[in-house]
């Protein structure tokens, strides 16, 4: 069996502490809800939108003067991508 989640009077869902402990999950962070086709609902964290600011700069320690492949820049893309959403 699932974990029991209560809604509250004013409609907030209320999470108990151990749930947002074990699941990573701090007060202000964005959950996405959907209703799947068998009528279930299906809770993930949503997916957050990088700006140019947070890009800028954010490979200067990895690359530390070096020339780099289109190849070796999606690496770097793509790993930086899946630390920030997996914070």
């Amino acid at each position: 069996m699932g974990v029991l989640i209560t809604v509250a009077t004013d409609g907030q869902l209320v999470l108990c502490r151990d749930m947002l402990q074990n699941f990573g999950i701090q007060a202000g962070d964005l959950l996405e809800v959907d209703k799947l086709a068998n009528g279930q609902l299906m809770i993930q964290a949503a997916k957050q939108k990088m700006s140019w600011e947070q890009l800028q700069g954010m490979f200067a320690d990895k690359v530390q003067g070096q020339c780099l492949t289109i190849a070796d820049m999606d690496n770097l893309i793509a790993d930086a991508i899946v630390e920030h959403v997996c914070r």
